[in-house]
């Protein structure tokens, strides 16, 4: 069964990803159970498959319900009814006699109820119409910091992506010249320690690169925990380009930005 789910998530995740994508850069699979991943797709994801909308929303259909309801209570209701009577044994007449009698009557119709309660009718109206107000700003202001969140996440993949390109530059350098330095101390041009030093410095940058790496793939568990894919995937940002984004433009006045 979580294989199922987990193959369901990756299925969705990609046909979400083709649909938002242009053509000639949708995301593709790569060997290894690696899923590249682009922005518009986070975007999508984020609405589509957060519990935490989806929790909302219904809470929203919920207040919404109970709005209609409180509307109704104020209008008459016709509902069926059955009336069944059954009398045996004694009885007085209308001139005060006690007579046996057996008797029994029926009735089947509809009834009609009208109760008027105007101070609660308004006031649970009112009510409702509160919850219900408050239930959609609730939405908007999960599905805004649901959306804040995934894509936060998915920055930082990038960046931990940038990085780890830098670590492993770094490694290659380093690399380069511990092998200059080595054909150096065989030539007689250079020491020994130099050799050395180089070569704990070729050690540091493996590790570093070994620390960006795994910083890596906890920035994409991280974003497909947001997303509510299977943490196994390795996803891949194919944004590479660390470009800052205008949010809000500079002109625009404060005093709108806070209303």
């Amino acid at each position: 069964m979580m294989h199922l789910h987990a193959a369901r998530a990756v299925t969705i995740s990609l046909i979400l990803a083709n649909a938002a994508a242009p053509a000639g850069e949708r995301p593709t699979a790569s060997i290894g159970g690696s899923y590249r991943i682009d922005l518009p797709t986070v975007l999508q994801l984020a609405h589509a498959r957060n519990l935490d909308v989806q929790i909302a929303r219904e809470r929203l259909a919920e207040a919404q319900a109970n709005q209609e309801g409180a509307i109704w209570q104020a209008l008459p209701w016709v509902s069926p009814g059955v009336n069944y009577r059954n009398h045996q044994g004694l009885i007085q007449d209308v001139a005060g006699n006690m007579i046996e009698a057996h008797k029994q009557s029926y009735a089947l119709g509809p009834t009609s109820n009208l109760q008027l309660d105007i101070g609660d009718t308004l006031y649970k109206n009112l009510v409702a119409r509160q919850l219900t107000k408050a239930a959609r700003h609730a939405l908007a202001a999960q599905t805004q910091d649901s959306v804040f969140t995934a894509v936060q996440d998915y920055f930082d993949l990038v960046r931990a992506h940038e990085l780890t390109n830098i670590a492993r530059e770094a490694v290659d350098i380093s690399q380069r010249y511990q092998t200059e330095t080595h054909t150096a101390v065989e030539a007689g041009i250079a020491f020994k320690g130099d050799e050395l030093r180089v070569q704990v410095q070729n050690e540091r940058d493996n590790l570093a690169l070994l620390q960006a790496q795994q910083n890596e793939r906890t920035a994409a568990v991280r974003l497909a925990d947001v997303l509510y894919l299977d943490p196994r995937v390795n996803l891949i940002a194919t944004n590479r380009d660390m470009a800052p984004l205008s949010v809000v433009r500079e002109s625009q006045d404060l005093g709108s930005l806070i209303s």
